[in-house]
């Protein structure tokens, strides 16, 4: 396995375990953009976990 298929696994399975499948949806392609933009690691977690708490929020969880 590739690393990068192994860190996906990993996020899948650690949005699964959190239940947060926004994480798990949006985790790719914020990644692309964080390279392309040359994001932090704390900027690309902070805006994937600004997509759960909003959709959290949104849906009254």
């Amino acid at each position: 396995m590739t690393e990068a298929k192994e860190t996906v696994g990993q996020i899948e399975y650690y949005s699964r375990a959190m239940k947060a499948p926004r994480i798990r949806e949006a985790a790719a392609r914020l990644g692309d953009q964080a390279r392309d933009n040359g994001w932090t690691h704390e900027e690309y977690l902070a805006a994937v976990l600004s997509r759960e708490v909003a959709a959290r929020e949104a849906s009254g969880a």
